[in-house]
């Protein structure tokens, strides 16, 4: 409800603010108290805490059954709702890259994840974000055990379509000096 949000806004200001130390436990409420209906900043800002809290102190984290991994899936996917730029996702996104010893299952959702999100930047003609989302792809799946030369390949396909796309993108600006014609936005 809106009066749940209100008081969520104000817990997490005044931890920003340092007026107030919440745990672990305590943030992980206050995420699945604002995670109702479509992702937020508030929601994405709750996340973002409950990482610092769980990177600040993995043990507790542990034995409240939080893990780094999904607060960083989490995180991927509430960004990737409220963030046009990517950024955030890149960020965490790195981050996640950093981490060693991900479960499989993990690093499958990644590679998934940044699979699905660089074909959806070719979509959008977003070539250098595509370019970025489907390197990190590569990186995940090969710390997968279903990595395989056939996977490899699809990755290495749409990363060569997305270069071709954007050649014929700066072709046809430098000849034009207008944008892109809408036919290699498909």
């Amino acid at each position: 409800s809106n009066n749940e949000v209100e008081v969520a806004k104000d817990l997490l200001a005044r931890a920003t603010r340092g007026e107030l130390v919440l745990s672990v436990t305590q943030v992980t409420f206050l995420v699945e108290e604002v995670r109702r209906g479509d992702p937020t900043a508030l929601h994405l800002k709750c996340l973002e805490l409950l990482l610092a809290l769980v990177l600040e102190d993995p043990k507790t984290a542990e034995e409240v059954d939080v893990s780094l991994a999904h607060v960083l899936c989490s995180l991927l996917e509430v960004s990737s709702h409220i963030d046009e730029s990517c950024a955030g996702c890149m960020a965490y996104l790195d981050l996640a890259a950093a981490l060693k010893g991900l479960p499989e299952d993990v690093l499958e959702w990644l590679t998934k994840f940044c699979w699905k999100k660089g074909a959806e930047s070719v979509q959008a003609s977003k070539w250098k974000v595509a370019t970025r989302f489907l390197e990190t792809c590569r990186f995940f799946l090969g710390q997968t055990s279903s990595a395989s030369a056939a996977k490899f390949a699809r990755i290495d396909a749409l990363s060569a379509r997305v270069w071709l796309l954007e050649a014929q993108d700066l072709e046809h600006l430098k000849d034009t000096g207008r944008g892109p014609p809408s036919d290699l936005r498909r």
